[in-house]
C-alpha cells in the first residue's frame, strides 16, 4: 500500500510571488481549503513538505501559495510535480470506495473467474491529459480532433479550447505559423521536406479546427432541428484575452453576420439575420455581474429585466447570456456593466 496519496499536480508557476497552479486530482477540489500542508515530490525518492498558507481557485484550478515561498524562481523548477498528503489527512472511504492508487496491481478477472491480467492505470480523463500529462498542447489524430473542441466547449472547458488554439510550442497550429512559417495546413506539425519523409505543406489534415473560429469564438451555429437555414444560432464564446473576432456566412437565404468587440468598459455586438430567418441569440455578459444592453438607443435588458424592443422577444437570462429571438434584419448591441 502506497503511503501517500496523490491531491493534485503543479502545471506552472502563477504570477512573479511564489503562487503555483495545481491540476486538482481529489474528487472534493474544495479539500484544500482544509490542509495546512502537503507535500511536494521531487522525483527519486524526494520530498519536501509545504505549509500552505493560501489556497484560491479559477476555472477547474486551485491556486496554492507556500510559506517560505515567494518568488517565481523559488517555484519554477516545480512544474509537473505531484502534490501529496499522507494516508491520516486522506478523506473517509465510503462502502464500495476506493483510492486509485491501491488498486494498481490487483487481479482482474471475467465474470467466469478467469484471470485476464492486473490493473496497470486508471485511465485519465481528457481535460487532465491536456493539462497536466500533455501541457496545454493537441495529442489527437483527424478524427478525435474534429469532435475534441466541441466536447470541451460543451462541457465549460473554453479556456482549455482557447490556449490550445494559441499555443505556439510544439505540436501546435500556432507552432506552424509562428515557428515554422505556414500559410497552410500541414501534413505534419514541423516543416520536413527530404527524401526519407514526405511532408505535405497543402493537405486537409486537421482542417475540421476551421470550425472552432465560425461555430465558437463567433457564434455562428444552426438549430439542427430545423433545415434551410430558417432558424440559426447566434453564441459567441468569448475565451482567454481575445479582443474581437468576427464571422460571416453566405447562405441560401442571404448574409448571416457574427462580429462582437470588446475592452474593460464595454462590448459591441453587431449580427445581421438575413430574410425568411429567425435567430437565437446570444447576449453575451463578459463576466460581468450585472450589465445592461442596448440595441442602437433602446434599452432592451436594464440590469435586472428586458425591456421590450421590436424585433426582439426575450427568451430567458443565463449564466453567461441573456437570450432573445430575433426576426430578420441588422442589430448593433452594446452591453456594459452595471456601476
Amino acid at each position: 500500500m502506497e503511503k501517500y496519496l496523490r491531491v493534485g499536480v503543479i502545471t506552472s508557476p502563477h504570477g512573479v510571488r511564489g503562487e503555483v497552479k495545481v491540476y486538482p486530482t481529489t474528487d472534493d477540489v474544495m479539500r484544500f481549503k482544509k490542509l495546512d500542508k502537503v507535500i511536494l515530490d521531487l522525483g527519486r525518492g524526494e520530498t519536501r513538505e509545504l505549509k500552505i498558507r493560501q489556497v484560491k481557485f479559477f476555472k477547474n484550478m486551485v491556486i496554492l501559495k507556500f510559506k517560505g515561498y515567494d518568488n517565481i524562481n523559488d517555484v519554477e523548477t516545480w512544474r509537473q510535480k505531484d502534490l501529496l498528503i499522507t494516508r491520516e489527512q486522506a478523506v473517509t472511504l465510503q462502502p464500495d470506495e476506493y483510492f486509485i492508487t491501491d488498486l494498481i496491481g490487483l487481479l482482474v478477472k471475467d465474470d467466469t473467474g478467469a484471470e485476464v491480467g492486473t490493473v496497470k492505470d486508471v485511465l485519465e480523463t481528457l481535460v487532465q491529459d491536456l493539462e497536466v500529462t500533455r501541457a496545454w498542447h493537441i495529442n489527437t489524430g483527424v478524427v478525435g480532433l474534429k469532435f475534441m473542441f466541441d466536447v470541451l466547449i460543451k462541457y465549460g472547458y473554453e479556456d482549455l479550447a482557447y490556449r490550445l488554439i494559441t499555443q505556439t510550442s510544439f505540436p501546435s497550429f500556432g507552432y506552424q505559423i509562428e515557428k515554422e512559417g505556414a500559410t497552410t495546413l500541414w501534413e505534419r506539425w514541423e516543416f520536413l521536406n527530404n527524401d526519407k519523409c514526405f511532408n505535405s505543406h497543402s493537405h486537409p489534415f486537421a482542417g475540421s479546427v476551421d470550425v472552432y473560429f465560425y461555430k465558437i469564438l463567433a457564434g455562428l451555429g444552426l438549430d439542427e432541428e430545423v433545415s434551410g437555414f430558417k432558424k440559426i444560432i447566434l453564441k459567441p464564446i468569448m475565451s482567454g484575452d481575445l479582443p474581437y473576432a468576427s464571422a460571416s456566412v453566405n447562405t441560401i437565404r442571404g448574409k448571416v453576420v457574427s462580429a462582437w468587440e470588446r475592452n474593460d468598459e464595454e462590448l459591441r455586438y453587431k449580427v445581421e439575420v438575413p430574410g425568411n430567418t429567425t435567430a437565437e441569440l446570444y447576449i453575451p455578459k463578459n463576466a460581468w455581474d450585472k450589465i445592461e444592453i442596448t440595441e442602437g438607443t433602446k434599452s432592451c435588458w436594464n440590469g435586472e429585466n428586458a425591456v421590450d424592443v421590436e424585433g426582439m422577444t426575450y427568451l430567458r437570462e443565463e449564466e453567461k447570456y441573456v437570450v432573445y429571438q430575433i426576426e430578420a434584419g441588422s442589430y448593433e448591441f452594446k452591453v456594459a456593466p452595471v456601476k
